[in-house]
């Protein structure tokens, strides 16, 4: 039993560490966008469409990450009910 427990709990960690990797990178997209929709805000230089086009892909990616925190936080709740 403590050694499904000591794999459980290892593919976890594995996994927020993954987790924790993509969120980065996944911040990092999003805060270029912001960014490129200041400057293009600024400049005056984009369409509404470009603008909408980049706000959705940022509420894709949120959306995406919020369905990676509840699987993770589904499997922590499993492994404390084995515990």
């Amino acid at each position: 039993m403590n050694k499904q427990i000591d794999d459980g709990l290892g593919e976890l960690l594995k996994e927020v560490k993954e987790t924790r990797e993509a969120l980065a990178q996944q911040d990092a997209a999003r805060m270029a966008a912001l960014d490129e929709l200041r400057a293009d805000v600024a400049k005056h230089s984009k369409s509404s469409g470009d603008t909408e086009a980049k706000v959705q892909r940022i509420v894709d990616d949120v959306a995406a990450l919020l369905a990676k925190y509840q699987s993770l936080e589904d499997r922590v709740n499993d492994i404390c009910k084995r515990i």
